[in-house]
C-alpha cells in the first residue's frame, strides 16, 4: 500500500486542483468563422501550450509527447509553433499508424474482439502502409471492398516482393455471407443503416427489405459452375420471401443505379466499391469526417442519432469539411490536420455539461484508449515504443494483454470500469514501471546526484503530465517528504511518484 501522502497528492492532482503546419489552406478559417458565432461563455480561450501538445499528440500520434518534446514547445515563443506541431506530427509515419487504427476500428469494429482479432494486425499494417505512401482513402476503400476472393498470384508477388497483400478484411470478418458484408460495407464505410431492414419491412425507416437484399446481391460471389454468368447477372434470394433480386444501389437518383451493368468489371462488388469510392459519393466523406471529428471531440459534429437535430451551423460545417477533404483527394492525413488545427479543436473548455445537440461542437475530455495508455506510459518512463517486427515475443503478448484489459481502441467507446482502474493502481504494467530497477526515468534521475530534489520532481512532471508542478503541488510534495535531501532514498521516492503521477486523472484523460 501507498502512503497516505501519495493519496493526497493524487487527490490534488483530480480536476478540481490546478492544471491541466501551415494551415491545411482556406478550409480551416472557413470552418472557424462559421463556428464562431456559437462560442458561449464556457469556452474561454485557446488552451495553454502544453495542454496543447499533449492533446495533440495523442490524437495525432497516440502518446503524450516527451520530456524534451514538452519543454522545448512550452519554452516556444513563435506565433507559427502549434501550425509547426500540427504540420510534424501529422505527416509522420506515427500519424498514419494512429489513423490506421481509426480507420481498421470504424469500417470494422468486429476485428477488436473475438472471433476476428487476429485480422486486425495485418489490416492495420496494410492501411499505414497505403497511408505513408500518400494514398487517398478512397482508393483504400475500393481495394478494400472489391479485393478478390481468389489468393493473389505468385507472379505478383515475385515482381513486388515487399508489397503488403490486400487483406480480406471485409470478407473473412463477416464470414463469407453477402448480407453481412453488405451491412458491415454499407454501415461502416458510409454510416447507412440497412441492416434493420433484413428481416422485413419497418413503417419509418428509410430502406426497404428489398433494397436490403439487392445490396447484398452485389458481395454474392460466383461457384465454380457459374463461370460463364457476368456479375450482375447473380442473385440473392431473401430469405422466407419466395423470390431472389439482382443487384441494385438503394440510392435512387445515382446515375450508376440506371446502368450497372458494366462488362469491365468482374464482381458486384467491384461496382460497389467503385461507387463508394466516386467523389460524388453522398456518404462517404461525409461519414469519414464525422467520425474523425468525433474520435478527436468525443461526439460527432452532426449528431448520428435519428431523434436528434444537428445546429445548422454544424451542418455548415460538416460540409465545409467534407468538401475539402473530396478536394484534398480523400487525403486522411490533411483531414487530420485541418480538424486539429482549427478554434474549436483549440479552446479551452470549462467542464461545463455538453450534448451532442449544442448549439457548439465542446471537445469532451475522455480516458485514453488502450493503445494511447499503453504507449504514453511507456514514454513517460523513458522506454522506447513496442514494435512488432523488433521486439521479443513477450514484450509483444505484454502489449497484448494490457490492450484485453483495456479494450477500447476508439476515444469514443473508452469507459473505465471498477476493474481497469484497480489494475491502474496495482497492475503488474504499474507495478513494474513504479519499480525503480525498471524505470529508466527513475533510475536516470536516482544516479544524478548533480541534480536537486526539485530537479528530479520537475523532470517528473514534464516526462508524465508535460508540464512543470504547481505552487499547490510543490506545497504538497513538500508536506509528503519528497523534496527530502537523501540521495539514498531517492529512487523509492522517485517511484513512489511516478505512480502517484500516472494513477492521476490528468495522466489517463486526454484534457
Amino acid at each position: 500500500m501507498k502512503c497516505v501522502s501519495l493519496i493526497s497528492l493524487l487527490v490534488l492532482m483530480s480536476p478540481g486542483g490546478s492544471v491541466l503546419a501551415d494551415q491545411p489552406d482556406s478550409v480551416v478559417p472557413i470552418v472557424n468563422a462559421r463556428l464562431a458565432g456559437l462560442l458561449e461563455s464556457n469556452v474561454n480561450q485557446s488552451t495553454d501550450r502544453s495542454a496543447f501538445l499533449r492533446r495533440v499528440s495523442l490524437d495525432l500520434i497516440g502518446r503524450i509527447p516527451t520530456s524534451a518534446e514538452a519543454r522545448e514547445f512550452a519554452a516556444s515563443s513563435s506565433e507559427q509553433s502549434r501550425d509547426e506541431v500540427i504540420r510534424r506530427l501529422g505527416d509522420s509515419p506515427a500519424a498514419s499508424k494512429r489513423l490506421a487504427t481509426f480507420v481498421r476500428t470504424l469500417w470494422f469494429p468486429q476485428t477488436s474482439v473475438s472471433p476476428y482479432e487476429y485480422l486486425a494486425t495485418d489490416t492495420e499494417a496494410w492501411i499505414a502502409d497505403q497511408l505513408n505512401q500518400g494514398r487517398p482513402l478512397n482508393e483504400i476503400a475500393r481495394e478494400m471492398i472489391s479485393v478478390s476472393y481468389a489468393p493473389e498470384k505468385s507472379e505478383a508477388r515475385e515482381v513486388s516482393p515487399n508489397r503488403l497483400t490486400t487483406p480480406k478484411t471485409l470478407i473473412e470478418a463477416n464470414d463469407h455471407r453477402p448480407e453481412r458484408m453488405a451491412a458491415n460495407a454499407t454501415g461502416a464505410f458510409l454510416g447507412v443503416d440497412l441492416s434493420c431492414a433484413q428481416c422485413h419491412d419497418h413503417p419509418f425507416d428509410s430502406y426497404s427489405q428489398q433494397q436490403f437484399w439487392q445490396t447484398a446481391a452485389f458481395f454474392v460471389a460466383k461457384s465454380r459452375f457459374e463461370d460463364d454468368r457476368k456479375w450482375y447477372e447473380l442473385e440473392i434470394e431473401i430469405p422466407d420471401a419466395g423470390k431472389s433480386v439482382p443487384p441494385a444501389l438503394f440510392v435512387e437518383d445515382s446515375p450508376s443505379q440506371n446502368n450497372p451493368r458494366d462488362g469491365q468489371l468482374t464482381s458486384g462488388r467491384e461496382f460497389f466499391a467503385r461507387w463508394v469510392s466516386q467523389a460524388d459519393n453522398p456518404f462517404f466523406a461525409r461519414w469519414t469526417v464525422n467520425q474523425l471529428w468525433a474520435e478527436y471531440f468525443g461526439q460527432p459534429l452532426v449528431t448520428t442519432q435519428p431523434d436528434q437535430v444537428a445546429h445548422p451551423v454544424r451542418q455548415q460545417a460538416l460540409d465545409i469539411l467534407a468538401d475539402g477533404f473530396v478536394e484534398h483527394h480523400f487525403d486522411l492525413r490533411w483531414l487530420a490536420k485541418a480538424i486539429v488545427s482549427t478554434d474549436a479543436y483549440q479552446m479551452q473548455y470549462n467542464g461545463a455539461t455538453v450534448g451532442a445537440s449544442d448549439p457548439y461542437p465542446y471537445r469532451i475530455t475522455r480516458g485514453l484508449t488502450g493503445p494511447q495508455l499503453y504507449e504514453s506510459l511507456n514514454i513517460a518512463a523513458g522506454k522506447p515504443p513496442i514494435h512488432s517486427d523488433l521486439d521479443s515475443a513477450e514484450q509483444l503478448h505484454d502489449r497484448q494483454a494490457f490492450y484485453q484489459l483495456f479494450p477500447a481502441y476508439r476515444s469514443v467507446d473508452v469507459e473505465r470500469s471498477a476493474t481497469q482502474a484497480l489494475s491502474l493502481m496495482n497492475g503488474e504494467k504499474i507495478a513494474q514501471l513504479s519499480d525503480p530497477s525498471s524505470n529508466p526515468l527513475v533510475q536516470g534521475l536516482a544516479t544524478a546526484p548533480f541534480l536537486s530534489e526539485k530537479d528530479c520532481i520537475e523532470s517528473m512532471y514534464w516526462s508524465t503530465l508535460s508540464r512543470p508542478p504547481s505552487q499547490r503541488e510543490w506545497d504538497t510534495l513538500r508536506t509528503a517528504g519528497f523534496l527530502e535531501d537523501d540521495l539514498a532514498r531517492r529512487d523509492k521516492r522517485l517511484g513512489d511518484l511516478f505512480w502517484v503521477l500516472v494513477n492521476s486523472v490528468e495522466f489517463s484523460t486526454n484534457h
